[in-house]
C-alpha cells in the first residue's frame, strides 16, 4: 500500500526539512520514527517523496509524504502522533502506487 500523510510542523526547533547529517531535521525524525515502529524498512524501498522541502526555522502546514508501506494506515498513525512533539499529521490516505506528492495540481507559499 502506498500511504501519504499531510503534516504540519513548528520548524523553529529544525534544520529544515531536508536530511542532513548531525542536525535536526523534519525528514530526518519523520525517517527515524518510521523505521522505529517498522512501517518501512528502508527510504528506497518505501520510496518516500515529499511535496515540498523547507528551509531551517521555516514551519508548514499542509505538506504532504507518501511512501509505500505494509502496515496498516492507523497502527502507523497512532503511532506516529505519540511520538513526535512538533510535527503533527492533519490528514492521511491510500494513495495510488505511482503517486507522487511533488506534482500536486496546487501549492500555497506565504
Amino acid at each position: 500500500m502506498r500511504l501519504a500523510l499531510k503534516i504540519a510542523y513548528d520548524g523553529r526547533a529544525y534544520h529544515g526539512y531536508a536530511r542532513q547529517p548531525n542536525v535536526k531535521t523534519i525528514e530526518g525524525e519523520i525517517i527515524d520514527a518510521l523505521l522505529e515502529i517498522k512501517a518501512i524498512e528502508s527510504v528506497e524501498e518505501a520510496k518516500l517523496h515529499v511535496a515540498s522541502r523547507t528551509d531551517k526555522g521555516v514551519s508548514a502546514w499542509g505538506n504532504v509524504i507518501a511512501f509505500n508501506t505494509s502496515m496498516k494506515k492507523d497502527s502507523i498513525i497512532n503511532a506516529l502522533c505519540h511520538l513526535f512533539k512538533n510535527i503533527w499529521i492533519i490528514g492521511y490516505a491510500s494513495v495510488e502506487k505511482n503517486f507522487h506528492p511533488r506534482y500536486a495540481k496546487q501549492r500555497k507559499y506565504r
